[in-house]
C-alpha cells in the first residue's frame, strides 16, 4: 500500500504526502522527483476540475444548475456544447480550458474519432470564432465558444472544465511559508479539510489558496497506461476492481513512436485515421480499434479517473477512514457511502502535479506558413505526461476576432473556405524530454499559445 504521512516536516511545517513506494521517505525525497509522490502537499501545484458535466444531447440543458437561456455559462443544444464567453469570465474569472470527450450511454463507453479528410475538424475541440454562416457554430454567434461536432444521440458529450486559464496567464504558487500559518487543518466540527499553499493559513484560505480544500479536490488517477491495438481488433487490459462509474479518458495517441495530442491533424507521421472505444468491463479495460485491419496499429494513452459527473453525497460519514487497503480523507458532510467527488485524498489516488507551464508567442515558432513549430524542454519524466494547450488570437483579422480561442483545435476548410485559422497540436518525445508545439497560423503572427504539462505519478 502507498505510504501516506501527515505531519510536520522540519523547516517546512505541517503537510501531507503520499509516496508511491512505501520505502521512500516523504521528508527526504526531493520534491522534483515528481513521479515518486502520489501527492505532495509541499509547494506542489496540481490539476483541478471546476466541474465535470455530462450532457444529454437530446435535451437543451443549461449550466450551472438553475440557470436558463438568459444567464447560462454553458449549455448543450442540438447536440453541441456552448460556453458563453462573457458570462464564463464573470463566473470563473477567466475562460477555463475545457476538454471534451464523448461517452456512449448507458455504460460510459468512451469514444474517439478523427476523420480521414482534412475538410473536417477535431470533434473534441472547443473554439470561439469570428461570425460565420455555418449552423455548426450557432449561426455565427461569436459570443460563444462551441464544441466542433454534434454526435449521434447514443454518445453524450462530456465537458471536463479544468482550472487552467485559456485567455490569461497562469499564476503559480505565491508566497513563502510563514511561522504561525497552519498548513493543514482537519476539523470535523468546523467542517474543514485543508492543505494550504505557501503563504496562506489553512483556516482562512480560499479553495484557490489551498492544494486540498473541502470545496476543491485535485484530479485523481486510479490507473493509466499506453496500449497498442491493431486495426479491427480488441485488446483487454486487466485493471482490477475499479469503480463501475470511473471515467476512461483518452489523452494521447501514437505518432511514429511518440506521444501526440488527440487533436493532431492527419499527416505523414500519424496513422491514416483513428477511431476507437474504451470501456470498463468487470475488472478489465476493453480497448477496441474501429479502423479496418489494413489501417495498422493505434497506440493510445488512457487514464482511469476516480471522477464522475454524479456530484457528491450527503450525510454524517467519517472524515478520515482507514480501510484494509486504503486511507481516505473525505469531504465534511459526505455520506457513509461516498461518491468519488467526496474523496478529497486517497492513498490509492495518483494526483497529477504541474511540472511545466508557459506562454509561447508567435515569434517563437519557426517554419513555413503552413506549419510552424516551437520546441519546449520539460523536466525528465519516466511516465507519459498530460499536456494541455490553447491558442489565442491577438487583434482582429479577416477570419478571427481579437481574443478568439482554440482549445484542442483542429478546424479545416469545410468551415473556412480553405483557411486554417490558428490550428494547434503537440508531440512529446520522451528520450529528449521535448515537446514540439505546432501551429497553422494562416500567415498571421498575432497570437500566443499557452501550455500546461502534468506528470503521472507511479
Amino acid at each position: 500500500m502507498a505510504r501516506l504521512r501527515i505531519g510536520i516536516k522540519p523547516g517546512v511545517g505541517s503537510t501531507v504526502k503520499i509516496m508511491a513506494n512505501n520505502t521512500d521517505d516523504p521528508w527526504t525525497t526531493p520534491n522534483t522527483d515528481w513521479e515518486k509522490f502520489r501527492f505532495n502537499g509541499e509547494d506542489t501545484e496540481y490539476c483541478y476540475f471546476n466541474d465535470i458535466v455530462l450532457w444529454n444531447p437530446t435535451v437543451t440543458t443549461y449550466y450551472p444548475a438553475g440557470s436558463n437561456s438568459t444567464n447560462y455559462v454553458l449549455k448543450c443544444e442540438g447536440g453541441y456544447v456552448f460556453m458563453h464567453y462573457a458570462r464564463a469570465i464573470v463566473h470563473y474569472g477567466y475562460i477555463p480550458i475545457v476538454q471534451h470527450r464523448y461517452f456512449k450511454q448507458p455504460g460510459n463507453e468512451a469514444w474517439y474519432y478523427t476523420v480521414t479528410s482534412v475538410a473536417n475538424g477535431n470533434i473534441s475541440a472547443m473554439a470561439r470564432l469570428k461570425p460565420i454562416s455555418t449552423p455548426e457554430f450557432n449561426g455565427g454567434d461569436a459570443a460563444q465558444l462551441v464544441s466542433c461536432y454534434s454526435m449521434n444521440t447514443d454518445y453524450w458529450p462530456c465537458s471536463f472544465i479544468t482550472k487552467y486559464p485559456a485567455n490569461v496567464d497562469y499564476s503559480s504558487l505565491a508566497g513563502v511559508r510563514t511561522a504561525g500559518h497552519r498548513g493543514v487543518v482537519i476539523d470535523k466540527d468546523e467542517q474543514m479539510v485543508r492543505v494550504a499553499k505557501p503563504g496562506f493559513d489553512a483556516r482562512t484560505a480560499t479553495p484557490d489558496q489551498c492544494i486540498i480544500h473541502e470545496g476543491q479536490r485535485p484530479i485523481s488517477l486510479l490507473l493509466y497506461g499506453q496500449t497498442t491495438v491493431a486495426g479491427a481488433t480488441t485488446v483487454t487490459v486487466p485493471v482490477g476492481n475499479v469503480p463501475a462509474n470511473a471515467i476512461v479518458l483518452i489523452n494521447g495517441i501514437d505518432s511514429a513512436g511518440k506521444l501526440a495530442s488527440v487533436s493532431t491533424p492527419r499527416a505523414s507521421f500519424l496513422v491514416p485515421s483513428v477511431a476507437f472505444t474504451a470501456r470498463i468491463v468487470g475488472t478489465n479495460l476493453e480497448l477496441k480499434n474501429l479502423n479496418g485491419g489494413s489501417t495498422g496499429n493505434v497506440t493510445v494513452l488512457w487514464y482511469i479517473l476516480n471522477e464522475d459527473a454524479s456530484g457528491v453525497s450527503t450525510g454524517a460519514g467519517k472524515i478520515i477512514e482507514t480501510l484494509p487497503d486504503e486511507i481516505r480523507i473525505m469531504r465534511p458532510g459526505a455520506g457513509t457511502t461516498p461518491k468519488p467527488g467526496d474523496v478529497l485524498l486517497s492513498s490509492k489516488g495518483r494526483y497529477m502535479p504541474l511540472v511545466a507551464h508557459g506562454v509561447l508567442n508567435a515569434a517563437s515558432f519557426v517554419g513555413n506558413n503552413n506549419v510552424r513549430s516551437c520546441d519546449v524542454t520539460i523536466p525528465v519524466l519516466d511516465n507519459p505526461p498530460t499536456i494541455l494547450s490553447v491558442i489565442q488570437k491577438i487583434g482582429n483579422s479577416s477570419t478571427v476576432n481579437d481574443g478568439d480561442l482554440f482549445i484542442d483545435a483542429r478546424y479545416y476548410s469545410a468551415f473556412f473556405g480553405n483557411m486554417m485559422p490558428l490550428t494547434n497540436w503537440w508531440v512529446y518525445d520522451k528520450p529528449t524530454s521535448k515537446i514540439t508545439f505546432s501551429a497553422v497560423p494562416n500567415n498571421d503572427n498575432s497570437w500566443r499559445l499557452r501550455y500546461y504539462v502534468l506528470a503521472s505519478p507511479n
